[in-house]
């Protein structure tokens, strides 16, 4: 019921983990164009919103943050920098 334990000999191994693959899409999504969360807010997202919540350790998303940098090599931003916005007529698509 999971790894509880490390050899002594164990040896750090870099794989390679394709996103999608952890997403379960069986339940669907919602797609809409919208903007980035932090400055600058331009409008050129497009966001999909998955139907199911998918759960994950906290000490998962935290080592995922650790290891996320944005282009010029620096510690990525996570979060929201401007309140929720209105719909202002986009449309939203389900799947």
């Amino acid at each position: 019921s999971g790894l509880t334990r490390a050899s002594a000999h164990a040896k750090e191994v870099e794989i390679t983990v394709k996103p999608i693959d952890l997403i379960d899409t069986t339940g669907g999504f919602y797609s809409y164009a919208g903007s980035l969360t932090i400055p600058t807010c331009n409008s050129v997202v497009t966001w999909v919103v998955m139907s199911k919540v998918m759960m994950i350790p906290r000490s998962a998303l935290d080592r995922f943050h650790d290891k996320t940098v944005d282009a010029e090599g620096e510690k990525s931003f996570f979060g929201n920098s401007r309140p929720l916005q209105e719909k202002n007529g986009r449309d939203v698509y389900v799947s």
